[in-house]
């Protein structure tokens, strides 16, 4: 009655790429500003994304030096 069905299994893919794909190109562009791509991860946990954003727009970045 509460298992997961092919529907159910059919949106969690679908949400699993509409999350994977900003990742994905947010560690793109972190990677060329000369940053780790893993920083991307911090763009899914809310709040923490807004204040990562926040340091990344005001430090200087190593790929300008």
């Amino acid at each position: 009655m509460f298992g997961l069905g092919f529907p159910e299994l059919i949106i969690i893919i679908v949400i699993l790429c509409i999350l994977a794909i900003p990742v994905w190109l947010l560690s793109k562009i972190l990677d060329k500003a000369g940053f780790s791509g893993w920083f991307s991860l911090l763009g899914i946990i809310p709040i923490v994304n807004i204040i990562a954003l926040w340091v990344f727009a005001f430090i200087s970045w190593p790929a300008e030096q």
